[in-house]
């Protein structure tokens, strides 16, 4: 098992915090998810204008990983954290005070890029400071810690909109930001200088592009990035479904969308016994294969009931959750050094197929379980052949079947 690489890596606190800044994405948009088919009507505007506030955040957060990530293997962790943190708490204060819906997107926009710096940077930190079988298992505890927030999340929203408006879910995100930001300032910098890019900004940032010709990591970043896009366009209709196609309250939404996202939870306790007896190749396959069947089911019985379609969001989030932390271990491992830079580009690429998920459901569909059908049938399909022709393919991927295992 591999060593700990830095003085901060036996606190348990640290891998909390990491997991909280990996949490910009749930926190900054399942809290508010309950207040969101009621927006509309507050700021007398449509559902698409609302729904930019979704879709700016995430794209943005996209923007904001290609930025940070590259700097901070220039300048140190720290410092990109503290701005990156800093600059998504006060976005978020803005937002609670915003006058009108342009002003709130344009809240969102700055919020998401600071968000993306903050997720970026974090999972640079995990490489920089674990290696080996303890980084996947501290992946896993991330994993874990990160599945809570979006299932409290939306339960939280509720609670809050019970004493007062969507206003008070920003002011939320904001004070969770000021925590962030308190145990930044408390943590070491975990990359040392004898470590870092002594190249200008520009050409740190132009690592991006060296990073990204390397097609063992780049081409298994499309194919399992495709859990964003199904995942977002997910997010993106699951309160106008429980709310408004079958007519449930609130608080009964917010519960079925927690135990949905606790299901993840369940399956990041299963991701390391699973790793050890199926190889990634093997445990590719699986997933995608279920997530087509997962979008059959939702195409043709989803409709019937919101406990069916609760039944079947439930396996889909139990089974899907099993092949990220396996895979951005994988991931990491492909690049040996431009650390920050691989963690924007596996942030950014996730960001912007979520993005292209939520305006996926955005289309004109007859009801938002059509278009997350669709979704999840058709882009796992896509995957798993994808999958299936890179494994037939000359790419040289690392540690495929585990360490020493390498694919030639």
């Amino acid at each position: 098992m591999g060593k700990p690489k830095s003085k901060d890596s036996k606190r348990p606190g640290l891998v909390f915090l990491i997991a909280i800044l990996s949490c910009a994405a749930p926190i900054g948009m399942d809290l508010y998810l309950p207040s969101v088919p009621d927006m509309p009507a507050y700021f007398g505007t449509t559902e698409a204008a609302i729904n930019l506030t979704l879709v700016c955040f995430f794209a943005f957060m996209s923007v904001g990983t290609l930025i940070f990530g590259p700097l901070s293997d220039r300048s140190g962790r720290k410092p990109i954290l503290i701005l990156t943190v800093s600059i998504n708490t006060a976005a978020a204060a803005i937002g609670a005070i915003a006058p009108n819906v342009w002003i709130l997107i344009a809240a969102r926009i700055v919020q998401g890029i600071g968000g993306g710096g903050m997720g970026a940077v974090a999972m640079a930190v995990v490489k920089d400071t674990f290696e080996g079988e303890r980084r996947a298992h501290v992946l896993v505890v991330m994993q874990a810690l990160t599945a809570i927030a979006p299932m409290v999340a939306p339960v939280a929203g509720s609670a809050i909109l019970m004493f007062t408006n969507w206003r008070g879910t920003f002011v939320a995100q904001a004070l969770v930001g000021a925590a962030c930001l308190i145990g930044v300032l408390i943590i070491s910098e975990s990359l040392p200088k004898d470590q870092r890019n002594d190249i200008g900004v520009f050409r740190s940032i132009g690592r991006l592009f060296v990073v990204g010709r390397n097609k063992g990591f780049t081409i298994p970043l499309l194919i399992f990035s495709v859990s964003s896009f199904t995942g977002m366009c997910y997010i993106a209709g699951v309160s106008y479904v429980y709310m408004d196609f079958f007519g449930l309250p609130k608080m009964m939404y917010s519960v079925l969308f927690a135990i949905t996202a606790g299901a993840s939870i369940v399956g990041t306790f299963l991701v390391i016994p699973v790793s050890k007896r199926f190889t990634i190749r093997q445990l590719t396959v699986f997933v995608f294969g279920f997530c087509i069947l997962a979008g059959a089911g939702l195409l043709v019985f989803g409709w019937t009931s919101p406990f069916v379609y609760f039944g079947i969001m439930v396996l889909y989030m139990l089974i899907n959750v099993l092949i990220r932390p396996i895979t951005t271990n994988l991931l990491l491992d492909q690049q040996d050094g431009d650390t920050g830079s691989a963690s924007s580009l596996m942030n950014f690429t996730h960001g912007i197929f979520g993005s292209f998920g939520m305006l996926y459901d955005s289309l004109p569909w007859k009801t938002h379980i059509i278009s997350l059908g669709t979704n999840v049938g058709g882009m796992s399909a896509i995957a798993l052949i994808s999958w299936f022709l890179l494994m037939r393919s000359k790419v040289v991927i690392r540690n495929l079947d585990g360490p020493g295992k390498d694919k030639n």
